[in-house]
């Protein structure tokens, strides 16, 4: 079997995994009519049965399978030079957020949440390493898709059930009764409806309604969980997939007129859909609500002016792997215990800020080094269409780290390594292609 099916399947189960958590639990909440909105409670969710571990499973399995694989591989020059790198600066950033405990700043019981996001952040380099297989077949594209669509629909379909039983579904979408499909958390669905919009950009060899279909259905999925990111970003993407869709249809001579008028457009619509997404979002001014108290904006200007208190050594090295993620404070909130009697240890929506929180300013300079050095290799250089690509995701990519603790997202961070994968040895290889007909055309003297 074809590498590019193997890639296929991994995405497939990928998705699969991340849905199945609490699905059961979500379906029977809608049999029962008890469904919840914005998030399901603690207690449903320690109910939800050994499907929860799915996930997990799959991010230490693969996390686990792909450095055997790709060492076992005869490897170019270029992927023993990116996996030296990569391997240095994760352990450097393990490292330092390991002397917190070293030196009894806190307690070890935040390591294992550590250890999740950092197992998350390596699988997903490894999906990024794999994504050189990214199928280039369309059969396989369309297949791949379809599954994708079927998905997609599914969660539609338990999102408008538990809206029609929650409240009328005006109310909703248009309030904030946020619903969560088959989730535990509707921002969690909102995610994974970005997710599958990336994938619509990525799939272009599948056929342009597949495409279109896919993207609607994310559209959807978006609107319903009430995530405003989520909405706009699919909007972004979806102007990318029209533009192409339509540069593909286009003749030659007329390509040269759209290029000139999409601009324009493009703004006009962007100004014109800013106001009516938010409408249909029903959560006000995304900048706006942000900037009040309790905003993300404001909570960040606040956590850093908390920070100015911190002592020499946790401001230098942070508190600790884990200190101030989802995972150690929904754990703590479990058992009963107060997060926020440990220093730090609280919730703002700034994976920056969150990464100070662990390890330090020392840490947060080493992740940002590499972080930028990576979207700087990955960045293509030869096709248009790639380009626009690249730019959408880095947009969407650096908005969702001052906004969003993304390294916790599964779905946004595996999506965004696939996407940035796929750009770039797609970029590589059409590279060789150039330089192979240039050579052949050089005439031999």
């Amino acid at each position: 079997m074809r590498q590019s099916h193997y890639f296929a399947y991994i995405v497939a189960a990928l998705f699969i995994v991340g849905m199945a958590q609490y699905a059961p639990l979500a379906i029977d909440s809608i049999v029962r009519g008890n469904v919840q909105l914005w998030t399901v409670d603690s207690g449903a969710l320690d109910g939800a049965g050994p499907t929860r571990y799915l996930k997990d499973l799959f991010v230490f399995g693969f996390g686990a399978y792909w450095p055997i694989a790709i060492f076992r591989r005869r490897q170019t020059g270029e992927i023993s030079e990116i996996c030296t790198f990569y391997f240095i600066w994760i352990a450097t950033i393990v490292s330092i957020g390991l002397i917190a405990f070293v030196a009894e700043l806190s307690p070890a019981l935040f390591l294992p949440a550590g250890i999740r996001w950092v197992m998350l952040l390596h699988c997903s380099f490894g999906l990024f390493l794999f994504s050189k297989d990214f199928p280039q077949a369309p059969a396989v594209q369309r297949r791949l898709i379809i599954l994708l669509l079927v998905f997609s629909v599914l969660n539609v379909y338990v999102a408008n059930k538990q809206a029609s039983l929650g409240a009328s579904l005006s109310h909703v979408v248009l309030v904030q009764g946020r619903v969560t499909g088959v989730f535990s958390n509707a921002g969690i669905a909102g995610m994974f409806g970005l997710a599958l919009a990336i994938f619509s950009v990525l799939l272009d060899c599948a056929r342009g309604w597949q495409r279109i279909a896919l993207i609607t259905s994310a559209f959807m999925t978006a609107l319903l969980s009430g995530t405003r990111f989520a909405v706009i970003s699919i909007a972004l993407l979806a102007a990318v997939l029209c533009w192409e869709l339509i540069a593909n249809g286009a003749e030659r001579s007329r390509k040269m007129l759209l290029t000139v008028f999409i601009i324009p457009f493009a703004l006009a619509a962007a100004a014109a859909g800013y106001v009516s997404l938010m409408a249909a979002a029903g959560r006000g001014d995304i900048v706006g609500s942000q900037l009040e108290k309790g905003g993300r904006i404001s909570n960040a200007v606040t956590t850093l002016s908390d920070l100015e208190n911190a002592d020499l050594d946790e401001l230098f090295v942070g508190r600790g792997l884990g200190v101030g993620t989802n995972t150690a404070v929904g754990y703590l909130q479990a058992s009963g215990v107060d997060p926020k009697q440990f220093r730090f240890n609280w919730l703002i929506d700034n994976a920056f800020i969150t990464l100070i929180f662990q390890t330090g300013i020392a840490g947060l300079l080493v992740f940002a080094s590499g972080m930028f050095a990576f979207l700087s290799k990955v960045r293509p250089r030869w096709n248009r269409h790639l380009k626009a690509r690249y730019w959408a995701l880095l947009v969407i990519t650096l908005v969702t780290f001052n906004g969003g603790n993304v390294l916790e997202h599964y779905f946004l961070l595996t999506s965004f390594f696939v996407g940035f994968g796929t750009l770039f040895w797609r970029d590589r290889r059409e590279a060789r292609t150039v330089t192979a007909v240039s050579a052949r055309r050089i005439p031999r003297t």
